[in-house]
């Protein structure tokens, strides 16, 4: 078994998109490692679940846009 890819309190991804989610905990089985993740959803309640680490990637913030008005969408 490799050593984790990511640790407690880590912001991650999946890596088809979706919610910034920090690592809860991590727990290790036969078929892999495994991370237990929190987030909050688009109406601000608390979410929990378990992802395998090959789904996951580091979250990566867009960057932010310099002289943005709300005009210019």
């Amino acid at each position: 078994m490799t050593d984790p890819k990511f640790k407690i309190g880590d912001v991650v991804q999946l890596m088809s998109g979706g919610p910034p989610m920090t690592v809860d905990s991590l727990f290790i089985m036969d078929q892999g490692q495994f991370y237990v993740l929190i987030w909050h959803d688009e109406v601000g309640q608390l979410q929990k679940d378990q992802f395998r680490e090959e789904v996951l990637t580091v979250f990566v913030p867009p960057p932010e846009r310099e002289n943005w008005r709300e005009d210019d969408e």
